[in-house]
């Protein structure tokens, strides 16, 4: 955070700190955000260090399905494509079904998605497209799944 300017783009510097803590990913230089290798240490300590990576790295599988494997709240800063992939989802989702939030509108439509999810968290309907919160099935399951 105080280091020089000319420090924030030094690799050795920048790994040592994103090993300690990820979130130090925000205090490098742009060049070394876009850094395949270092965003990987950082997430994998820190999955919401993905926030500070470049939106090319926000789009990398590998570096997302690490980030939010570490941290469920990553799934916050992945790109859209990546929002929409299903392991990914599954990767945050296991953690706190509240990743639904994040997902793309397309698999807030998802049915069986859905009919998983309220098995476990009601709430979950809060993320829900309004088709799937008319859905009677579901709506039971909620209802069972809260007493």
């Amino acid at each position: 955070k105080f280091a020089a300017e000319e420090l924030r783009g030094d690799y050795t510097i920048v790994c040592k700190a994103v090993r300690l803590d990820g979130m130090a990913l925000q205090y490098a230089s742009e060049a070394l955000q876009d850094d395949r290798s270092l965003v990987l240490e950082a997430v994998r300590c820190t999955g919401q260090a993905l926030e500070f990576a470049s939106s090319e790295l926000q789009d990398v599988y590998r570096i997302v399905l690490d980030a939010v494997t570490q941290d469920w709240r990553a799934l916050a800063f992945a790109s859209r494509r990546l929002r929409s992939d299903n392991r990914i989802l599954e990767a945050a989702s296991v953690q706190d079904w509240d990743a639904l939030f994040f997902a793309a509108p397309r698999l807030q439509s998802d049915r069986s998605l859905f009919l998983e999810a309220v098995k476990h968290k009601w709430t979950v309907l809060n993320f829900a497209s309004p088709e799937i919160r008319k859905d009677r099935e579901i709506a039971m399951l909620a209802i069972y799944q809260d007493w």
